[in-house]
């Protein structure tokens, strides 16, 4: 576990090593394949885990499996950025003792994040025959970087009952309407304000059903460029829906002050 730059987050926590593998255009890029490339020469860690950042067999990291219960400070934990926990190469049970380190840490939040969001609702399903009810500090998202991805992957993320949900939009590399997905002030007949004077009262509507939209641009090598009218549009249909918005501001660009917005959601740890 480790201290982190990513602005929304204050650690990352990296339990299993593994190689991810692309599934869409958000992937191009992909900054945990280099750091894989950089890991699978490290001498240091040995020859299980070299392998598995070349694409052999997960290593479930069992010294790292219970750093956050020592960690005292309430915290915003990323939880296997370096991947994809929800990887079809990922065991079950890989993902249910992440889960139990997760829930006897219920001082921190934890904030999953998959490009493949049937595998995640499958778990999610699976561990919820175990355990009734899952604590408050289990935020569930999805990444999407154009229509096409969010029209996929938020509809899994929707339709996956009784958690916490977020979505990232990072990298952003196209234009998205949510208007399919989450009903706006003009749109929805039972807007009011029994939700924190946001969204509306009817508790089947989309728009409470997502927490929390971070947004932002990709960097690095080779980073595609995101155009600001993208993720205005953006932050506007969220104002609209009544959704907290952060947006991730580019440490190589001036970010337009309309987009200067870092918004968090009810419950979660400022």
């Amino acid at each position: 576990m480790q201290k982190t730059g990513i602005q929304y987050l204050t650690h990352t926590w990296n339990p299993i090593a593994m190689r991810c593998t692309p599934v869409s255009a958000g992937c191009d890029n992909c900054w945990h394949l280099r750091m894989a490339n950089q890991m699978k020469a490290n001498l240091i860690l040995g020859l299980e885990k070299r392998a598995s950042y070349t694409g052999g067999n997960p290593t479930l990291d069992c010294e790292e499996l219970e750093k956050p219960l020592k960690l005292k400070k309430k915290s915003r934990i990323g939880v296997q950025l370096m991947g994809d926990l929800f990887h079809d190469n990922i065991p079950d049970y890989m993902i249910i003792n992440v889960f139990n380190r997760c829930m006897l840490a219920n001082n921190h939040q934890f904030l999953f994040l998959t490009k493949r969001p049937a595998r995640m609702r499958q778990i999610i399903l699976k561990y919820r025959q175990r355990v009734k009810d899952f604590y408050n500090n289990f935020w569930f998202g999805v990444s999407a970087e154009n229509q096409e991805t969010w029209d996929q992957r938020v509809s899994f993320l929707l339709n996956t009952e009784g958690i916490n949900r977020w979505v990232s939009l990072e990298p952003l590399l196209g234009n998205i309407d949510f208007s399919k997905k989450l009903c706006t002030r003009e749109a929805c007949n039972d807007w009011g304000s029994g939700w924190g004077n946001h969204g509306c009262d009817n508790d089947t509507c989309p728009s409470r059903k997502i927490g929390w939209i971070a947004c932002g641009a990709e960097t690095g090598s080779g980073a595609r460029l995101m155009k600001w009218e993208w993720a205005v549009n953006i932050a506007n249909q969220c104002d609209d829906a009544g959704v907290p918005f952060f947006f991730k501001e580019p440490w190589h660009f001036k970010t337009p002050n309309s987009l200067r917005r870092r918004e968090y959601p009810r419950g979660m740890i400022q």
